[in-house]
């Protein structure tokens, strides 16, 4: 996982600019200023656009119901049942964008914590050189032959090395069918 300038990893800074939207428009701003000018991340950028998306959306819905209560009120007397509706519909809006600002620090959070674990990898058993060269050519097909299930046992295509799940009937790497 790559690190950014400020020396977390790209979605620990992500996670931030969540928090920064649930502060406010101008600490999410500047976070996103930042990643633009200074890193140079598909998963910051792909994060600071969905930031974004999700604030401005709920701006302007709010606008929205601002803008209609206003009408209400310029042309109505009495309204008072109105506005507590419009009140209750503000209040969940504002409810949704915390809560759904929230999820997304956690679920960034986690990726971010989870990506400094090493990543498990599987080996394929090396087969020993042969001491001469003419008896290598021969036993070259032999020793592929018995190091292919060898390797298919072990979670590990015998053609490309990638891992396989067991039970798996082609690689998906390289599509060979394993036994």
């Amino acid at each position: 996982m790559n690190k950014t300038k400020l020396g977390i990893n790209e979605y620990l800074f992500v996670a931030l600019i969540f928090v920064g939207a649930l502060w406010g428009v101008t600490p999410m701003l500047g976070l996103i200023l930042f990643a633009a000018v200074v890193e140079k991340s598909e998963v910051i950028n792909a994060g600071s656009r969905m930031a974004l998306i999700i604030k401005v959306g709920f701006l302007l819905v709010q606008s929205c119901f601002n803008f209609i209560e206003e009408i209400v009120r310029t042309f109505a007397d009495d309204a008072s049942g109105f506005y507590r509706v419009m009140n209750k519909i503000d209040y969940f809006l504002d409810a949704a964008l915390l809560c759904t600002l929230i999820v997304f620090v956690i679920i960034n959070g986690l990726k971010g914590f989870g990506a400094n674990k090493p990543a498990v990898t599987y080996a394929a058993p090396q087969a020993a050189a042969p001491q001469n060269a003419a008896p290598a050519q021969a036993a070259a097909p032999q020793a592929a032959q018995t190091a292919a299930p060898a390797q298919a046992a072990a979670g590990v295509c015998p053609k490309c090395g990638k891992a396989v799940n067991p039970g798996t009937t082609f690689c998906a790497g390289c599509g060979t069918k394993i036994q």
